[in-house]
C-alpha cells in the first residue's frame, strides 16, 4: 500500500523522502490504532488497524467526531448542561509543556474536586 501511496504522491508532483514513506509504511501497518483528530474531536485520519480491531472501514470514521464513535451522547462539547471532566490551567500549555503542571482546578462529571483531599 505504500509504494502505491507514494507513486500516486509523485503523479501529482508531491516529493516524498524515504522518511516520509517509512513513517507512512509505520502508521500503515501499525497492529495499534492510530488517529489524528482536529480541534473539534473529527477524525482526519485513521490507519487500516481500526477496520481490524472494531470492523470500521477507515472512511466511515474520517469527518466523524470521536465522542460520536464512542456513542458518547452528553460528550464532545462543553456546554450546560452537558456532563464533562476537564482540567483548567494557569498558564498556556502551548507556551511551555510543563504550564501542564499549573493547575488551577479539577472537574469531574462537571463538579469541582476538592484536591485538598484524596480521591476515594
Amino acid at each position: 500500500m505504500v509504494p502505491t501511496k507514494t507513486a500516486t504522491l509523485a503523479a501529482h508532483g508531491v516529493g516524498v523522502d524515504h522518511s516520509d514513506a517509512r513513517l507512512r509504511a509505520l502508521t500503515e501497518y501499525a497492529l495499534e490504532i492510530i488517529t489524528v483528530q482536529d480541534a473539534s474531536g473529527a477524525f482526519t485520519y485513521v490507519n487500516e488497524a481500526v477496520t481490524r480491531y472494531l470492523g470500521y472501514a477507515v472512511s466511515d470514521l474520517l469527518g466523524r467526531n470521536a465522542a460520536e464513535f464512542l456513542r458518547i451522547a452528553d460528550g464532545g462539547t462543553l456546554e450546560a448542561g452537558k456532563s464533562a471532566d476537564f482540567i483548567v490551567l494557569d498558564a498556556n500549555p502551548l507556551d511551555d509543556i510543563k504550564n501542564t503542571r499549573k493547575i488551577s482546578a479539577v472537574y469531574l462529571r462537571g463538579a469541582e474536586v476538592d484536591r485538598s483531599k484524596p480521591v476515594p
